[in-house]
């Protein structure tokens, strides 16, 4: 892969899953990197970590992206967020903070809900709209927005989560469209079943299907790959572009009732 020495990338929902890995793989591409959670002790054992190869080359940021501005908690909000970057350049966005839920859409409590469209919608595109302006003042740079193969497809029982990963996909295609002269590379990744945190993480109504999962390690790998190649889309893996195809060529009745049929058996037994 191409030397990135020099570059800076920031990174968000970088304390675990495919952010940390990101994290790790840019920085042994020679990556100065500033990286964003709400966790802060992780982000610190994460700059440990990666420090060790090249000291001073890591800052974090303690930041909770579903709040404009901080309560109080010591975590900074959206706005606070923005301000702190301001002076950063930014030669690398790695657009991946997001949340997901499972389970009977009426059972997952409204706040949580209101959180998935905080984050997954409201602060990526925020985020988005301030790194692309000092992308296109400098004239260079490369974006990836990581969305999920179920922006392809509505989800039963992940209603709010697959939409707005349809909302990132498409969005990121309309930026790729619209940033085409500025030599700013602008990728959706749209990862299947990662073994992350993302489903531990989640307040769910209902057990999540046990699926066979992919390595975050060879979906990040081949993420930067099509990032440096200025892809539109990556669905890394096998598996993943095989369910890009079929989404893709069936009618959306046919796989919405597929994956409904799939996800309700996962659901608790009433009664």
């Amino acid at each position: 892969m191409t030397n990135l020495g020099g570059r800076t990338a920031l990174i968000t929902g970088a304390s675990s899953g495919i952010g940390r890995e990101f994290a790790r793989q840019l920085h042994s591409l020679g990556c100065n990197l500033v990286v964003t959670a709400r966790r802060m002790e992780r982000l610190i054992e994460l700059k440990q970590e990666l420090e060790r190869f090249r000291p001073d080359s890591v800052e974090c940021v303690a930041a909770d992206l579903t709040k404009r501005s901080s309560n109080g908690d010591n975590l900074l909000g959206l706005e606070e967020l923005v301000s702190r970057l301001e002076k950063i350049p930014i030669d690398i966005f790695i657009n991946n903070a997001g949340v997901g839920s499972f389970g009977p859409f009426e059972k997952i409590p409204s706040e949580y809900e209101n959180n998935i469209i905080l984050l997954n919608i409201y602060a990526t595109t925020m985020l988005a709209q301030f790194v692309i302006n000092k992308m296109k003042a400098s004239r260079q740079g490369m974006y990836l927005c990581v969305s999920s193969i179920a922006g392809f497809q509505p989800l039963p029982f992940m209603a709010t989560y697959s939409a707005s990963k349809a909302f990132n996909l498409f969005q990121t295609l309309a930026l790729r469209y619209e940033l085409r002269g500025y030599n700013i590379s602008v990728t959706a990744l749209c990862p299947g079943p990662t073994e992350t945190e993302f489903f531990g993480v989640a307040q769910l109504a209902a057990q999540p299907p046990d699926l066979r999962r992919a390595e975050v390690q060879d979906v990040v790998n081949e993420s930067i790959r099509a990032m440096l190649k200025n892809k539109a889309v990556v669905a890394p893996g096998w598996k993943g572009k095989l369910m890009v195809l079929v989404v893709r060529f069936l009618p959306l009745s046919i796989t919405t009732t597929f994956s409904g049929r799939f996800l309700g058996k996962c659901l608790p037994k009433s009664g």
